[in-house]
């Protein structure tokens, strides 16, 4: 199994690779109902390309992580959180307590 970097790496050659070949297109929006923008699905139109450069792709990860912070850093508080947790053994117990009283109001 190949490397998370890797597979991030390659993902990310697709992506720049794929900016030279599809070409781009965009559809209009238009308001909808109680206020909110949607697609006009018959408004498809093709636009310059602005292909993806060798800075741009050298900057794809660092700037998707500048732009997803709040994510990555929720995600890395939760994931503490749960390790904390797991290491002081506190759902295990919780786990067990919870078993004692269902066992014990059952029978």
């Amino acid at each position: 199994m190949p490397h998370i970097y890797m597979i991030l790496f390659v993902f990310g050659v697709i992506a720049t690779i794929s900016t030279y070949l599809i070409p781009s297109g965009e559809f209009d929006r238009v308001k909808g109902p109680e206020g909110r923008e949607m697609v006009d699905a018959d408004s498809f139109h093709y636009i310059d390309s602005a292909p993806v450069g060798l800075v741009d792709f050298i900057s794809i990860i660092p700037r998707g992580l500048i732009e997803a912070g709040e994510i990555v850093f929720f995600t890395l508080i939760i994931g503490g959180m749960f390790m904390v947790l797991r290491r002081t053994g506190i759902i295990e117990i919780g786990v067990d307590k919870l078993a004692c009283q269902f066992i014990n109001k059952v029978f």
